[in-house]
């Protein structure tokens, strides 16, 4: 019988969906039982893309209010990703 492993924890960051506030969210490291291979998922993001979805101006606006803030913006990520 394949046993799947996982094991849920929670990430707590600065959501920029949430004006950089501290937030927590779900994360499970999930295992394959035949490879060995790893990997992470966001659990609750299907929350998050419901509401993003079809609202395109919103998501426009979002992005050019934290233009320059968040760390994977093109201006930034050289220096403050790994």
């Amino acid at each position: 019988m394949i046993h799947f492993k996982k094991l849920q924890e929670k990430a707590v960051l600065h959501n920029p969906l949430r004006d950089f506030e501290i937030d927590s969210q779900g994360i499970e490291y999930r295992e394959d039982p035949l490879s060995g291979f790893t990997c992470f998922i966001r659990t609750g993001r299907a929350f998050w893309a419901g509401i993003y979805k079809t609202d395109e101006a919103l998501l426009q606006k979002l992005v050019e209010e934290r233009r320059g803030k968040c760390f994977y913006c093109p201006e930034k990520v050289s220096t403050c990703t790994p």
